[in-house]
């Protein structure tokens, strides 16, 4: 692959067997984090050219946490970019020629991070968090990106970390409520328009990280639970699952 040393690779996604294309991040020589995309034409990795807001001055970093494709001449990539202390939400697509930066909501007064996208022919949807426990989704359509209202998962806050969308127009994102300095299993649907909490079953030092479904009422999540021995104080991490049936979500 055409990685420099170090190269972190944090999503992939295929339309078919001859384009795959995988998101990330990379070091230049300055040390410098930059955008890394890389596409898989069926034989062989190459690198394709990104823009970035980094400087090259080895404190500022880009990177991208996800892409979606919805065909070979059609992708949108979600991330991050670090500038003057500041973190702010990046995104970028792909015309089947070029990859290009488009403005992207950035509410944080400190750090918004987009962590996931899911894409259709008509638009995307991206999620993540802002200021370290405000949930954020952005919607685009035509290349114009706006932050949609959501309902919040409580007091404390929490973050999205995955989505994907339905051919319908429906769309699940699952990721953390935040409950004092815990979190707990949370998850949100878009349906008719409008996103809804849903009651999933919530175990204090779980969170979800990742969802596919076949459709809003057969889902699959993935993520991490702890458990801390009240005998020894060992802590254990363990693979989390809950699965969505019939629209009843309930661990496995």
């Amino acid at each position: 692959p055409p990685f420099n040393p170090g190269a972190v690779i944090y999503d992939i996604t295929c339309v078919s067997r001859s384009f795959c294309v995988a998101v990330g991040y990379q070091r230049d020589q300055a040390g410098t984090a930059l955008t890394l995309v890389a596409r898989f034409d069926g034989r062989r990795w190459t690198d394709m050219p990104t823009p970035n807001w980094a400087t090259g001055n080895g404190s500022d970093a880009d990177e991208l946490n996800s892409i979606s494709c919805s065909s070979d001449r059609d992708c949108v990539a979600v991330g991050d970019y670090y500038h003057n202390s500041v973190d702010s939400s990046l995104a970028e697509d792909f015309n089947g020629n070029s990859w290009r930066i488009v403005p992207t909501p950035s509410p944080g007064r400190k750090t918004t991070v987009l962590n996931s996208v899911s894409c259709d022919f008509m638009s995307c949807m991206a999620v993540g968090y802002y200021d370290s426990s405000h949930v954020l989704i952005v919607q685009e359509r035509n290349h114009r990106w706006l932050s949609v209202a959501n309902r919040s998962p409580g007091r404390d806050g929490g973050s999205l970390d995955s989505v994907t969308c339905l051919k319908n127009g429906s769309c699940i994102a699952v990721g953390a409520a935040v409950v004092g300095h815990l979190n707990e299993p949370l998850v949100e649907e878009l349906r008719h328009g409008a996103w809804t909490l849903v009651s999933v079953p919530k175990v204090t030092g779980q969170f979800l990280t990742k969802v596919s479904c076949s459709v809003t009422s057969a889902c699959v999540a993935l993520g991490e639970s702890t458990q801390v021995s009240t005998k020894s104080g060992t802590v254990r991490i363990l693979t989390l699952v809950e699965v969505s049936t019939a629209g009843r979500w309930h661990a496995l």
